[in-house]
């Protein structure tokens, strides 16, 4: 399934035994790369989202009615692609190059996954000068975030733990709980990939957590 970031169209990686999907693409600083990919565990139950989609709406109740069927009922059918809807908007809000969501079974989303690139200063291009930063952020957070730098295959990466309030400015606010790795490629300097992953279950968090290790360990350029 092909998606498009801000830097020009994503090509499909052959799938293995996991298959693969187009995380994004682009090419800076003459480094050439043009495609990243992922590989989803337990890939029956992620949902792309379409950030390309013309008709957003639609395409929502289209996935919806597939992955519940056209029996089930407007009302569930609808709410299931507002949610789609909204995780979409969320993705491109933020620039992502793409962006899934994880529906076991067709239940609820229980978890959000986007790819987004960024450009830092040579002197910022440092696992050392991201763990600065990451440490110097003031959240609000409901216990200081876990910072760990772990070696990928793509490259050395800064992990972020965190659980943060879904709504800062409200008293009734749930969690938020997120694992993001920010991975520096060393095939591409300048570059750095974002790959977030949160969710509003903590009872999960562990579950997710390891998924989201394992969905950046998966991330390839090419």
């Amino acid at each position: 399934m092909d998606t498009s970031g801000p830097a020009g169209p994503a090509r499909a990686a052959a799938g293995a035994a996991v298959p693969s999907v187009p995380a994004g693409s682009g090419t800076l600083d003459g480094t050439g790369w043009e495609t990243c990919t992922v590989s989803l565990p337990e890939p029956d139950n992620w949902i792309v989202l379409d950030l390309a989609a013309e008709q957003p709406g639609a395409w929502a109740l289209e996935e919806a009615r597939e992955r519940l069927g056209a029996s089930a009922e407007p009302a569930w059918l609808q709410a299931y692609a507002d949610d789609l809807t909204v995780a979409a908007d969320a993705a491109r809000g933020r620039h992502a190059l793409s962006a899934a969501v994880f529906a076991p079974g067709g239940g609820p989303i229980l978890a959000f996954l986007s790819l987004r690139e960024l450009s830092v200063p040579e002197e910022s291009w440092r696992v050392e000068a991201l763990r600065a930063e990451a440490a110097a952020s003031d959240g609000p957070y409901f216990q200081p975030p876990e910072l760990t730098e772990v070696a990928l295959p793509l490259g050395p990466a800064l992990r972020v733990h965190r659980l943060e309030p879904s709504d800062p400015g409200s008293d009734a606010a749930g969690v938020v709980e997120g694992v993001a790795h920010y991975v520096l490629p060393g095939e591409a300097p300048g570059t750095v990939l974002e790959l977030l992953m949160t969710w509003s279950s903590p009872a999960l968090g562990e579950v997710l957590a390891t998924m989201a290790d394992a969905v950046a360990a998966s991330a390839r350029l090419s």
